[in-house]
């Protein structure tokens, strides 16, 4: 029995190339930078939070108005929140907050 993949040539005809193409050129590697973030003083100079940054507790979030979020081919239907204030607290005690843009608008 023939190959289905001759079968098809046949039917619909295969315009012949000059065949494969040549081997791509050889490229060296990539450089590699090592970068370490270490504070330079013990104390904050610049206002900005000082890592590590931590949630002290996800109970003070506040959260965007709940919307029903169905996926792309319609499968599934869901409903989500996405948070609207996080707060944070830095290295030295000092407060942060975040404030995502809402993903559903």
């Amino acid at each position: 029995m023939e190959n289905l993949g001759k079968s098809i040539e046949r039917l619909i005809g295969r315009k012949k190339g000059k065949g494969r193409l040549p081997p791509a050129a050889a490229r060296g590697a990539l450089g590699v930078d090592v970068v370490e973030a270490t504070p330079q003083s013990s104390q904050p100079s610049s206002g900005a939070l000082n890592w590590p940054i931590t949630e002290e507790d996800i109970a003070d979030r506040e959260y965007h108005p709940e919307v029903f979020y169905q996926s792309p081919d319609g499968i599934f239907v869901m409903l989500v929140s996405a948070p609207s204030k996080m707060v944070f607290t830095d290295a030295y005690g000092q407060t942060g907050e975040m404030h995502p843009a809402d993903p559903y608008e």
